[in-house]
Order: structure tokens, then C-alpha cells, then sequence
């Protein structure tokens, strides 16, 4: 019979320890899908300590900085788990990562090996793909004793990209990966039974997370590339009757355009539950899928490469919440940030607007090489983030926008995200990004111009009259723009920084 480990209030399982527990309990039972393979438990941290005993022979040893190319295939599990049986600081990269920004990556961690599913040869560092490390670390033949780590000890980057462009490498400990598996567990209710779809990028945060999770559980994960289509999606629905799935917004997004609600709802509620992340669910999206999904646990959670996911909202549990961030689950703490005050305001109200702080043992243990940045963000334990939010008088937390997308428009201040929940109430508008610039009349400072996707460029003035009935007069876009695609990031982010480069060029 399938037993489950119980993660331990004292934090003491690594996931190493995690994995280890579920092959001697539950050896047989499959920990990793993919479209081509499976694997199982036991073999799993079999072949994970072997190929860690020859990664021990070429010269990798506890401390070293490790890159890996983040492929949704079992060799990347497998070498990920092994970097971490070493002792050293597994370093995921996205796919096709460009070799110029991986390349900086590499001298940024000063790396000493870089292993992945493509045959480039860099110059920074020795490489090796990914199909030789498992040959020859079967040919050795070694497989490597585990030691725990420290639970100070670094064991994993995030890499992220900071409004300079250039990545910055956030430093995660084992107590910080042990807290965050916990509370991804705890947040979602995650048990042995899931089968958990993952189409998602494993270097980032929200992936990664997720995985250990599952494992921690003794429950299976199916790989699936990020870059999809919902063919591709439903097929291993059906194929490995999938009970869950993590996904972000934009995805779900992007399967009800090309196959309908109907299809959605009929193809997406055997799952027992779908958590986003990665990016706020709209509320129109949520009212949608809470009336696609009648019967399916739907989650928003609030995450970061620097904290991992730790606001978990059920929004499929409390309709009446339906645009709150969500409430602090036990062993976090929330606060809102005053930088006017420089104090932590009290009370609730929407009058009460700071920035969202956490406090928590998933907070990142640092910027690689980047001290002060550390200390700007983090004080005291309580990391304060730069979105906006206020809370009710129940606790739940609400979401404005970050403080820098806040649009002021004479004044009278705005969210982005709020005039694109707007937006996408009007006819004709699929997807859609608000965007400020400045307002060249020097009357109102900023003025809003709204992207948009759609068949056919929408009636303008019945725009204008949804939002005046909404915000008013002041705060409506003053332009609409119908565009091919709105720009993304890897993580299928709105990209607001691609979006005003095409404005200045046009203008």
C-alpha cells in the first residue's frame, strides 16, 4: 500500500532525505512522467547517486557551483538530484538559454561545470551533455554516499533578471528549500496520490517548487515542455490521468482561445485541483474558470525567485474574496511596509496602502556578490517586495500592482493590472497590457495607453464608455492600440518594457 512522508515541523528533510524515504516506502511507484519515459523511485536515487559518484571523479565537489540546462526530461532530474547528493549548488539555466547571457551566468557563479541537452561548447567553463554524463557515470559505476547538508548550507541559485537586464543569482539554503517545500505542500494540499502536470520552465522558482513538493509526497510529476499547445496538454491529461496541474495564467489563457470553454471544461475537470502562479490570475479569468471548473480547486499563489510561493489563495473557495492576493498560511507573516512612515502600518482598509513584506525561513539567503542589494531588500528577516497591497479585516491581502507599474495620472494614481481587468470586459479584446507614458501635453504627467490583441479593432468609443463607467473620465487609456501579440517573457510575463520600446518607436 502507497504510504507518504510526513514533512517534519523541525525542517530536517532535505529533498534528498525526501526522495530517499519515498524509495524505501514506495520504491515501485513512478516519480517522473515524460512523454518518452518514466521512472521510479528507488531508481531514481539509485541512478542519482551514481551519476553523483562521477561527477565526484571529474572534480565537483560540496560548494561548487553547478549549471544545468533546465530540459523537461528525467535527465535533468537526475543530475539535479546528483549536483545536490555532492554538495553542491545545482544552478538551472532555461532552455536554449542565448550563449551570451549564459555565459555571464556561468562567470557570475563562477561554475565548474555546465551540463545540458545541446552540444555548445563554451569557453567559461567545461561542458558536457547531458546523454554522455549518464553513460559515463553508468560505466563508472560509483554511486556516492549522501551526506544531510547544514541547513545554512547553500544548495540552490534562481537566477533573475534585475531592471538592469543582467541576471542576479538569489542564494537559497536547505532550510529555505525545506520551507518552501513545506509550504507548497501545506498551501495546497498536495498528497501521494497527485499526479501533477507540469508545464512549466524547471529554472524557475515556481517549477522547481513544485516538483519537490510532489516528491516530498511520494506523489508523480509529468514533464512537460513550457513552450506548448493545448494538444499537447490534454494528451497527458488523458495519457497519465493527471490530478492536478501548476501552470501560469497566460497558459490557461491561451487554451480557451484555441480549443473553447466547452472543450476546457470538459477536457480540465478531472483535475483535482490547477494552481497558478507566476503572475496574478486575473479576475475575469478566475469568475471564468470558477464557472468552467465547478468541481476543481483552483489557486493563485503569490511567489518569487527570492521568496518561492508562500500567499496561497483558493479563490474557487471563497468567491467572495475573488480578487484578494490571499492570507498568510502558518509560519509566514505579512506585513505592509510603509516607506513614507518607514514602519509597518496597522489596521486594514484600502486607505491603508503600503508594501507587501514576508517574513519567513523560505526567505532567500542572499544576492551572489551583491551585499547591499541584500540589505535594501531584506531587513531584519522581513523582505519587503515592491508590490502594493492592502488588507481587509479578515487578513486577506489584495494586490494594487507593483510600485512601479502604478500609472499617475495627474495626481489620481492607477494600476495596470486594474485597467487591463477592465479591458477585458470589452468586446473583441482576447489579451491586453496598459501600458504609462508621459503625457506630452505636461498637464497630466502619465497617461495610459492600452495594447490589445484581437480579430478586429474594437469600437473605441463603447471602450471608453466601459471604463468611464468603471474608474471615470480621468484614469481611462487615452489610446488604443490593437497589436499582433502582447510580448511575454519565458514565464509568459506581460513584458511592459518591450511593449513602451514599440510605443517610443512609433512615436
Amino acid at each position: 500500500m502507497k504510504t507518504s512522508s510526513i514533512l517534519r515541523d523541525s525542517l530536517c528533510e532535505s529533498i534528498i532525505d525526501m526522495v530517499k524515504i519515498q524509495a524505501e516506502e514506495n520504491g515501485d511507484e513512478i516519480a517522473v512522467y515524460t512523454k518518452k519515459d518514466s521512472i521510479n523511485y528507488r531508481e531514481l536515487i539509485e541512478r542519482a547517486s551514481i551519476i553523483a559518484g562521477y561527477m565526484k571523479t571529474i572534480g565537483i565537489k560540496k560548494g561548487d557551483f553547478v549549471i544545468l540546462e533546465a530540459v523537461s526530461d528525467i535527465s535533468y532530474v537526475l543530475t539535479y538530484l546528483a549536483i545536490q547528493i555532492v554538495g553542491a549548488i545545482s544552478s538551472p539555466v532555461e532552455r536554449g538559454v542565448q550563449l551570451e547571457k549564459l555565459e555571464y551566468e556561468i562567470s557570475l557563479v563562477g561554475a565548474v561545470y555546465y551540463f545540458s541537452r545541446n552540444d555548445n561548447r563554451i569557453k567559461s567553463a567545461p561542458t558536457m551533455h547531458y546523454d554522455e554524463l549518464l553513460a559515463e557515470a553508468n560505466d563508472w559505476n560509483l554511486p556516492l554516499e549522501y551526506e544531510r547538508p547544514l541547513l545554512s548550507d547553500i544548495r540552490e541559485v534562481i537566477f533573475t533578471t534585475g531592471t538592469t537586464g543582467k541576471s542576479k543569482a538569489t542564494l537559497h539554503s536547505t532550510l529555505n528549500i525545506e520551507t518552501n517545500t513545506v509550504n507548497t505542500v501545506k498551501g495546497i494540499g498536495i498528497n501521494s496520490s497527485d499526479i501533477v502536470l507540469i508545464p512549466l520552465p524547471l529554472n524557475h522558482s515556481f517549477g522547481m517548487r513544485v516538483l519537490r513538493a510532489v516528491f516530498s509526497v511520494g506523489g508523480a510529476v509529468v514533464l512537460q515542455s513550457g513552450a506548448v499547445f493545448s494538444s499537447a496538454i490534454i494528451e497527458n491529461i488523458r495519457k497519465f490521468n493527471c490530478t492536478a496541474m501548476a501552470s501560469v495564467s497566460a497558459t490557461m489563457e491561451s487554451v480557451i482561445r484555441e480549443i473553447g470553454e466547452e472543450m476546457v471544461s470538459k477536457e480540465f475537470s478531472s483535475l483535482r485541483y490547477i494552481e497558478f502562479s507566476a503572475g496574478a490570475v486575473s479576475v475575469p479569468l478566475r469568475k471564468k474558470l470558477l464557472k468552467l471548473l465547478p468541481n476543481t480547486r483552483l489557486f493563485n499563489t503569490w511567489g518569487s525567485s527570492e521568496s518561492g510561493g508562500c500567499v496561497f489563495m483558493e479563490f474557487s473557495k471563497r468567491s467572495d474574496k475573488i480578487n484578494a492576493l490571499g492570507v498568510p498560511i502558518n509560519g509566514i507573516r505579512l506585513g505592509i511596509w510603509s516607506d513614507e512612515k518607514n514602519d509597518f502600518l496597522k489596521g486594514c482598509g484600502k486607505e491603508k496602502i503600503g508594501r507587501l513584506a514576508i517574513k519567513g525561513n523560505m526567505i532567500f539567503s542572499g544576492y551572489l556578490h551583491e551585499d547591499n542589494k541584500y540589505k535594501e531588500s531584506v531587513d531584519k528577516g522581513w523582505m519587503k517586495t515592491a508590490d502594493l497591497v492592502w488588507r481587509d479585516d479578515e487578513n486577506f491581502y489584495y494586490i494594487l500592482g507593483r510600485a512601479d507599474d502604478i500609472i499617475n495620472v495627474g495626481g489620481e494614481k492607477v494600476a495596470q493590472r486594474e485597467l487591463e481587468d477592465i479591458a477585458s470586459l470589452i468586446p473583441g479584446i482576447e489579451d491586453c497590457a496598459c501600458i504609462g507614458i508621459e503625457d506630452k501635453s505636461g498637464l497630466l504627467g502619465h497617461i495610459p495607453v492600452l495594447y490589445y490583441t484581437g480579430s478586429v479593432e474594437i469600437d473605441e468609443e463603447a471602450a471608453k464608455g466601459v471604463f468611464v463607467k468603471k474608474i471615470g473620465n480621468m484614469l481611462m487609456p487615452r489610446e488604443y492600440i490593437r497589436i499582433e501579440e502582447i510580448p511575454r517573457n519565458y514565464m509568459k510575463k506581460k513584458d511592459y518594457k518591450a511593449l513602451k520600446k514599440i510605443y517610443d518607436g512609433n512615436n
